[in-house]
């Protein structure tokens, strides 16, 4: 399942005492009237694929499982019941419209 959307949040990289690590990414989509967040998170040597995304960003996010949770942030945390993500797509810019007078008639 795919999750298009802008990048709302990227969380640090939590480490345990055991060495497992994990990281949450949370991806704001608009759809219709209503604004959804949905958050996915990245497992062990997987974390890395959150490097480089920025907030505002537009992604597409592929997730590991069908269910996908709605996020939600209280006091400054974020909770929900988060799928896996296997792949992060960053979406290209659209090529910047050409100045009207370098346009040939």
């Amino acid at each position: 399942m795919d999750i298009t959307g802008k990048v709302k949040f990227i969380g640090e990289t939590e480490v345990f005492k055991s060495g497992f690590q994990k990281r949450l990414l949370v991806v704001e989509n608009a759809d219709g009237d209503y604004t959804n967040q949905y958050g996915c998170e990245a497992f062990k040597d997987n974390v890395s694929r959150f490097d480089g995304l920025s907030v505002g960003q537009e992604v597409t996010v592929t997730v590991f499982d069908n269910t996908v949770g709605k996020c939600h942030e209280y006091n400054g945390r974020w909770f929900a019941d988060l799928p896996t993500a296997m792949k992060v797509h960053v979406e290209t810019d659209p090529a910047p419209e050409a100045d009207a007078e370098s346009i040939p008639f």
